[in-house]
């Protein structure tokens, strides 16, 4: 977690200006307040890395495109990742299983002899 959360608030409502709880209202259905209690849940940094934004921005908010259910927040390189994916859990396993083997289809892949 990291320790400047405050600050974290602080520049989020410094930011805001209520156009951002207009936005977070019309797109996600929620107000600031919900975004300040999700940011205090996850400690301040992102759903899936764990890493504060690096940008100098707010988390985004992550939600289901179908349903528009918010999922968390996210740091903008988790969320454009999933969104590079489709959200779809499928293929991101298999993004994973990938780099687990080091860029091959599988463990059974050898690299060819020369």
């Amino acid at each position: 977690m990291p320790q400047d959360l405050e600050q974290i608030l602080s520049r989020y409502r410094r930011d805001a200006r209520g156009q951002r709880e207009q936005r977070l209202l019309k797109d996600y259905g929620i107000d600031e307040a919900t975004y300040e209690a999700l940011l205090r849940s996850q400690g301040g940094v992102c759903a899936i890395c764990r890493q504060p934004e690096s940008q100098p921005q707010p988390l985004c908010v992550d939600h289901d495109h179908a349903t528009g259910r918010v999922r968390g927040l996210l740091c903008s390189a988790c969320n454009a990742g999933l969104g590079h994916y489709g959200d779809d859990p499928n293929r991101l396993r298999a993004a994973a299983t990938y780099l687990d083997h080091g860029g091959s289809a599988g463990p059974q892949h050898q690299p060819r002899q020369r």
